[in-house]
């Protein structure tokens, strides 16, 4: 959840509601809502970043008092300007997207809206930054085509807020926007957004002092740069829409011939069954569609199946279910009968569960700091770690982030680790958590392992062990042997297979050098990760 701050007054100008009407609409459009003067402190998830902007949380409350349902739209023009993104970016920070905005009048509040929609979508959407991050600048300061590149740490250059030039490795270091978002780039080769003058920004850093915006500034550039580009193009068509619903003209920047933002909706098909015995109701395929609409979205229906049509400026969809959720809510929950169970169950917590916790407790009283990653993943962060487990790879993939599912926890925890080389030292994470292997006879099954990392210049082998040992011992483990082995990802002599009753059910060591400096970690890494399933139950 992110909170942000909407002018009451704002909304209720625009949707034309009464003050209660609005009050009760907000939690109904996923917005939680808290008074706090002529200030509305509204709680928005993450999977909605489309209202993290004003301009989006009365466009949502359009549709659901139905003033203006189907999917909003703006006019776009095509700019004369061009973005040329080099191939020097292309291992560091690969898409870059940009747009102008322009015929703006800005106030108090409305900077203050553009900057709050800045922060929190590069909080939430963008993953601090690290999957995508915005730049704003005073497009009366931009000269000629823009460029997309990668420089040294030599390079220098004006940031915002400084009144000389500087290398990049100094802003770096004494930039309080390059300590705070170091972990995005890890020390590689620097991307620059560039036009015929010098440079404009350097994402996902800090913009240039030149182009630095001010009550004056009537038209905006917007650069949008990311690992994933259809995680840039949401974050441009939310930034669009809203300037665009303020007022402004809209101009699309072609990249490698390519018009960004692209605004053509994504297609999903769902069964009318699929959603009426799901949410036990008889919607007739007229309803379901009215429901759609509301949500701001589109459909059409033929032989049962609806042809629904979702906006560049939605994250959220994924999979048919999700459209189902926006026919609940287009429905309204209020309007859904409940029913009695036709059963009376009593739930009791499940050995394994206890298991984990079990190695959750032992592991943070060894000093370790629980880490939850996701079990969807990139597969990259295997090789990097030299795995010599195949992970399983989703056939149909929404991004190449999430293409895969783990097959085991030490890439994950390495991963954050190198995330995190701005904090200080002792390091030390673990995670008790599901990896999905192949075999079975559905082809993969799901393991739960546990697994631990200390990071520090003093990390030895022997922590690992003291560690490893209280872990075992407090799931009733007493009796096992540390065999000697080979894996590349570890330090050959500082490495053994844990093994009990003459079966291995983990492994231990010392990180390899090259692992370290392929997650970019200075300090020395022992790490230790075991396989729960095949360890008794206390």
């Amino acid at each position: 959840m992110v909170s942000i701050q909407v002018s009451k007054e704002f909304l209720l100008r625009e949707t034309g509601a009464t003050e209660k009407e609005l009050l009760e609409a907000l939690p109904q459009v996923k917005a939680g809502v808290e008074e706090n003067g002529e200030l509305l402190t509204l709680e928005v998830t993450g999977d909605r970043p489309d209202l993290l902007g004003r301009y989006g949380v009365a466009r949502a409350l359009k549709g659901y008092f139905g003033k203006e349902t189907g999917i909003a739209q703006f006019k776009l023009a095509k700019s004369k300007t061009k973005l040329t993104v080099e191939a020097s970016v292309k291992k560091v920070r690969p898409f870059a997207l940009a747009a102008f905005a322009r015929g703006l009048r800005f106030d108090d509040e409305s900077v203050r809206e553009l900057m709050q929609l800045q922060e929190k979508l590069v909080l939430t959407h963008g993953r601090r930054r690290r999957k995508v991050a915005v730049g704003v600048h005073d497009a009366a300061t931009v000269r000629g085509d823009l460029v997309y590149k990668a420089v040294g740490a030599d390079f220098e250059f004006t940031p915002l807020g400084w009144d000389r030039p500087a290398p990049i490795s100094k802003i770096m270091k004494e930039h309080e926007k390059g300590r705070e978002y170091a972990f995005c780039l890890n020390g590689r080769d620097y991307p620059l957004f560039c036009d015929e003058e010098g440079v404009l920004s350097m994402p996902p850093i800090i913009n240039s002092q030149r182009t630095a915006v001010s009550m004056q500034t009537k038209d905006l550039l917007l650069d949008v740069t990311g690992t994933d580009w259809e995680a840039c193009n949401v974050a441009l068509n939310i930034l669009c829409h809203e300037f665009a619903a303020a007022g402004a003209k809209i101009e699309a920047i072609e990249s490698d011939g390519r018009l960004a933002p692209e605004t053509k909706p994504h297609e999903m098909l769902l069964s009318l069954d699929g959603v009426n015995k799901l949410l036990g109701v008889a919607f007739k395929p007229a309803e379901a569609v009215k429901c759609l609409r509301k949500q701001r979205l589109d459909a059409t229906e033929k032989n049962g199946v609806l042809a629904c049509l979702t906006p560049r400026y939605r994250a959220d969809f994924l999979h048919p279910v999700d459209l189902i959720e926006e026919i609940a809510l287009g429905h309204g929950y209020n309007s859904f009968k409940p029913k009695q169970p036709s059963m009376f169950t009593k739930g009791s917590v499940c050995p394994e569960t206890l298991q984990e916790d079990k190695a959750r407790d032992a592991l943070a009283s060894a000093g370790f700091v629980e880490a939850l990653s996701r079990v969807l993943c990139n597969e990259d962060a295997a090789f990097k770690a030299l795995s010599e487990t195949r992970f399983v790879k989703i056939k149909n993939p929404i991004s190449k982030e999430y293409g895969s599912l783990r097959g085991e926890l030490l890439p994950s925890l390495l991963g954050l680790l190198s995330a995190n080389t701005h904090n200080p030292y002792p390091q030390r994470v673990f995670e008790a958590g599901e990896v999905v292997v192949r075999g079975g006879k559905e082809g993969t099954q799901t393991k739960r392992h546990a697994c631990a990392v200390a990071c520090h210049s003093a990390a030895s082998l022997t922590e690992a062990a003291a560690a490893l040992r209280h872990l075992l011992e407090s799931l009733g483990v007493a009796d096992y042997a540390l065999h000697p082995c080979g894996e590349n990802r570890f330090m050959k002599g500082r490495q053994a297979r844990v093994m009990i009753d003459g079966k291995a059910i983990g492994v231990i060591g010392e990180v390899h050098p090259q692992v370290l400096e392929n997650f970019g970690l200075q300090m020395p890494c022992v790490a230790f990760e075991v396989r729960l399933d095949e360890l008794p139950y206390a």
